[in-house]
This record gives structure tokens, C-alpha cells and sequence, in this order.
């Protein structure tokens, strides 16, 4: 009949000028620093499309080049959020999550690391 395939959840942290993401199923993680940066000494994303680059390159490399569709994503900015995010950088980072697939999208603002079974029950929500 069907065969619906499980969504892979991604569990992305984002450092200045470097990405970090984790397959959370498989639990394979690649941390990259990003060719062209996409950070300033403002804002951790503030190259829309340099940001987005790196972080398709990674999942690619993740994946060992192979097509997947969609992700459940968590994108968590470790640096540069005193005072929280603003919502232009809200809507910047589930933009580009939408871009790389995210059909449901968690953008986390604490810098505390999450544990795997944290970061599935947030992406349930």
C-alpha cells in the first residue's frame, strides 16, 4: 500500500561561522565551520544565504550525499542571543530551516545542550 518513511529529526547548533548537526535517529553528528562566514560581530545569522550554503553542504555530507526529503529540525544559536532573539532572527532561521527541508521547525534560544530524547519531544510539539 503506502510506505510512509519517518521524518529524521535534526538537531542543529550554531556557533559563529560554524554549524553543528546531529542526525538524532542515527546519532551521527558533523560539526563544519562555514567557507564564506555567515556570522558578524552582531548577529550569529546574519548571511541569509552563506548561512543556508553551509548548512546544506553539512547535511549533504551527513547523508553521504544522499537525497532526503523532509526533517523535523531543531535549530538551537548557541552564541551572540543576550537578551533573546529578535523576530527578524526568528523568522531568519525557520525561513532557512524551511529551505533544507523542515516541515516542523523548533527554534530553540537557551544554550543549553539537549539531550536526544529532549530535543524529539520539542520537534513533537
Amino acid at each position: 500500500m503506502f510506505n510512509f518513511k519517518k521524518r529524521k529529526t535534526l538537531y542543529i547548533r550554531l556557533y559563529t561561522n560554524t554549524v553543528l548537526i546531529r542526525d538524532v535517529e542515527s546519532k551521527k553528528e558533523l560539526k563544519r565551520e562555514a567557507t564564506k562566514p555567515f556570522s558578524n560581530n552582531r548577529l550569529l545569522f546574519a548571511d541569509f544565504i552563506n548561512g543556508e550554503e553551509c548548512l546544506i553542504t553539512t547535511i549533504k555530507e551527513l547523508f553521504d550525499g544522499k537525497p532526503t526529503s523532509t526533517f523535523n529540525i531543531l535549530i538551537q544559536p548557541m552564541e551572540k542571543i543576550e537578551g533573546g532573539l529578535s523576530s527578524v532572527e526568528n523568522r531568519a532561521l525557520m525561513d532557512v530551516g524551511e529551505y533544507i527541508g523542515g516541515r516542523n521547525i523548533v527554534i530553540y534560544d537557551k544554550t543549553d545542550i539537549l539531550s536526544d530524547n529532549m530535543v524529539l519531544e520539542m520537534v513533537k510539539k
